[in-house]
């Protein structure tokens, strides 16, 4: 719900569109057809964005910086990145793995949470259904979803697509393979028909992100590990003894030094604090 923010500005907005048409009204009458199709444009313009704010996937917050905040930069494009976080927690301590993409100097020897970027089933339907095209920054396969949206105002369709699941892989076991079971940090004969538990959705809204030098929309779907005792007691036994490309780290860490320097000689994505309770 978008709450009470919403009907002062639908209530002020129906003021000024009366203000609007009563001023149009008062025109001569040798204007007349001019004012019957600005009253018409002005009307449509309206309902218009009305009906999108009523769209269960329309954020006041998003809309107003596609507004105000786009075109300071002049770049009618934003950046967007839909990816699954594995929360794995063993008793109060979090795992994290090593970033292997250790050529990116702002990711060289830093840990993250296991997970991705979302893949595309058909990323060439999709890539037209919503105008994207690659994006330029980063390497990525073309059906990763993480691409550039020329019209950021298509952004609520893209949402409801995303929430709707449809035409995008609906698990997260890919990654959670390549990142800790392929790679035999943990045993594939335990954890090769792992189960995930959903537990939520967290945006980033539109930001500025300095390193891309581009406006840059993100959402981290959360999953949780669903462990038995036997999975449970291999982690417990693999936090004593770990592994070098993984970490086990309380929450409060996490939060303190999450994109800063740490004292332990690696460093943590910004983005670890998503997994948090």
């Amino acid at each position: 719900m978008i709450g009470r923010l919403f009907w002062f500005i639908t209530l002020l907005a129906s003021l000024i569109l009366l203000i609007f048409l009563e001023a149009i009204a008062k025109w001569p009458a040798e204007y007349e057809f001019k004012k019957q199709i600005l009253s018409y444009l002005i009307l449509t313009f309206f309902t218009s964005c009305w009906g999108k704010l009523n769209n269960p996937d329309f954020e006041f917050k998003t809309f107003l910086k596609m507004i105000f905040l786009v075109p300071l930069r002049k770049q009618w494009m934003i950046r967007i990145s839909f990816s699954y976080l594995i929360r794995i927690k063993v008793d109060d301590y979090y795992l994290l793995v090593r970033n292997g993409k250790k050529d990116e100097v702002n990711l060289t020897n830093k840990f993250q949470p296991v997970g991705g970027v979302y893949k595309m089933l058909s990323h060439k339907d999709i890539e037209k259904k919503f105008n994207l095209i690659d994006d330029i920054m980063k390497e990525s396969p073309p059906d990763d979803l993480r691409k550039r949206l020329k019209n950021p105002f298509k952004i609520f369709k893209l949402l409801k697509w995303f929430h709707d699941k449809e035409g995008i892989e609906v698990a997260p076991f890919r990654e959670f393979y390549e990142e800790v079971v392929k790679t035999n940090i943990l045993p594939s004969d335990l954890f090769s028909n792992s189960l995930f538990h959903n537990v939520g959705l967290k945006k980033s809204q539109i930001v500025w992100s300095p390193w891309n030098k581009i406006y840059e929309y993100k959402i981290f779907e959360i999953y949780d590990l669903h462990m038995d005792e036997s999975q449970l007691k291999f982690l417990r036994e693999l936090k004593n003894n770990p592994h070098e490309d993984i970490i086990f780290l309380r929450r409060d860490d996490i939060l303190k030094f999450s994109g800063i320097e740490t004292p332990w000689g690696f460093g943590i994505t910004d983005h670890s604090t998503r997994i948090l309770e």
